[in-house]
């Protein structure tokens, strides 16, 4: 298998993960830095606490209660080899206490980038959809879909505003490891220039759990 270029210096990966009825879910976003090489592992874990605390005001407020958000982790890309990795614990639960929808229920954020092609668009799958949020199981009602869009942008506008010391000017978007069907000899960082919300509920089936014979 070819193998894929590096994370850009400066990058970090975040990862989120959690729980919805006893099964994991997890979602992974990219945050670029301007300035980083000095930074430390304590300062990367006070951006990762105050940008799963943004998190979890925001988009976490379309959660059912029976969403559990436990645990952050950050890896920062300095120089090559070098890569900075820090973890953190919650305890963040959704807000909605409307029934809940499938376990396999989420909401799709599409978040836009000024790069057009075709297929491969950066997602976010938001599980713990409740009854509050689709009219017929099948459709986010508009009310929703625009709350939820508002609160993406804030989440974003949020990230942009976090000041810790030695890493300066916090961007939130996403990284392209491939093109063409094949490895980027360098990898590229692609700012997130926006948000929409799909307007149909998408389906992740790998949360109702394990097959079982």
């Amino acid at each position: 298998m070819p193998v894929l270029p590096r994370t850009p210096d400066g990058v970090a990966r975040v990862a989120f993960t959690g729980s919805l009825h006893g099964e994991p879910w997890a979602n992974v976003f990219h945050v670029k830095f301007t300035a980083f090489s000095a930074a430390t592992a304590a300062q990367l874990k006070t951006f990762l606490d105050a940008m799963a605390g943004d998190y979890n005001s925001t988009l976490m407020q379309h959660m059912g209660v029976d969403a559990t958000f436990t645990n952050g982790k950050a890896q920062l890309f300095l120089a090559s080899p070098d890569v900075l990795v820090v973890e953190s614990t919650y305890t963040y639960a959704g807000a909605v206490t409307d029934d809940a929808e499938s376990n396999s229920a989420c909401y799709v954020l599409s978040w836009l980038i000024s790069a057009s092609y075709r297929g491969g668009k950066p997602r976010t799958y938001l599980p713990g959809v409740n009854e509050h949020g689709t009219s017929d199981h099948r459709s986010v009602t508009p009310a929703t879909a625009l709350a939820l869009t508002n609160d993406a942008i804030a989440w974003k506008a949020d990230i942009a505003a976090l000041g810790v010391s030695d890493l300066s000017s916090p961007v939130l978007g996403c990284v392209s490891f491939r093109t063409g069907n094949a490895p980027r000899g360098t990898a590229l960082f692609r700012p997130f220039t926006g948000v929409t919300v799909h307007p149909r509920l998408g389906t992740q089936r790998r949360r109702y759990g394990r097959w079982h014979a």
